[in-house]
């Protein structure tokens, strides 16, 4: 059985053709993910897309380099299996986000962020750090202004700032590597209508301020788990 081909009711975000293609493309493999080693036709492709045999092996190399697919010789273009994809690409992250495993894919991602921000808040808080709590400070200021004005958006930017600015803050190369999983983690929250725009929320993120502002390892981790908390316990909770 090949993959099949379905034009996406999603709004284009991307620029250019080729962009356009692998964004669908990739949408369609995730939609399709149990189908390992279904055949990918070029020529269905090319039909579909009303795209060149040049944009499409383009759009087929780059979904490769992300493990989603394998093209060999005699063997031609097939789907992966999932669990040889780059799970951790920003694109795949945000396909499987919108995809038939959304559920899952909110919670893993969020699981995923307990470990990687609680380090990095053990991490921030055991080096004196005045530019990186400044920062922090301004993020929490920005969130309690989108609060009091209602404005969702304004939010999620001081949001994503906050969490890029601790894992800054933490110091470590590989942890920093990492930063990925922030943004994709914030956006699946948003996207399912679970993230917490109170003053309850902004007072969580303070917490983990003050703590770090103290140095305190202990008390940051703590205030970073009662922050991240409700997400977790939200991605656990399947959408109806």
């Amino acid at each position: 059985m090949s993959l099949p081909l379905s034009s996406l009711n999603r709004p284009k975000r991307r620029r250019g053709l080729h962009g356009e293609v692998v964004n669908e493309l990739g949408q369609m493999i995730v939609t399709n993910e149990g189908l390992t080693n279904s055949p990918i036709v070029i020529d269905d492709l090319v039909q579909h897309f009303g795209a060149s045999r040049t944009v499409i092996r383009e759009a087929i190399r780059c979904l490769e380099s992300k493990g989603m697919i394998s093209a060999r010789p005699n063997v031609g273009t097939v789907i992966r299996p999932v669990n040889e994809w780059n799970l951790l690409d920003p694109e795949v992250m945000e396909w499987r986000a919108l995809g038939p495993q959304a559920h899952n894919q909110r919670k893993e991602l969020n699981e995923l962020r307990q470990v990687v921000e609680l380090f990095a808040a053990r991490l921030a808080a055991a080096t004196e750090n005045p530019t990186a709590w400044q920062l922090l400070t301004e993020s929490v200021m920005d969130m309690d202004d989108a609060v009091r004005l209602d404005q969702a958006d304004q939010f999620d930017h001081a949001d994503a700032c906050f969490h890029r600015h601790l894992i800054s803050a933490a110091g470590s190369v590989m942890v920093n590597h990492l930063s990925a999983i922030v943004p994709r983690g914030l956006i699946t929250c948003t996207e399912s209508t679970t993230c917490d725009y109170t003053e309850a929320s902004v007072e969580r993120h303070q917490a983990v301020v003050q703590a770090l502002r103290q140095q305190d390892s202990k008390e940051a981790e703590r205030a970073m788990r009662d922050l991240l908390a409700k997400p977790l316990d939200s991605a656990l909770e399947p959408t109806t």
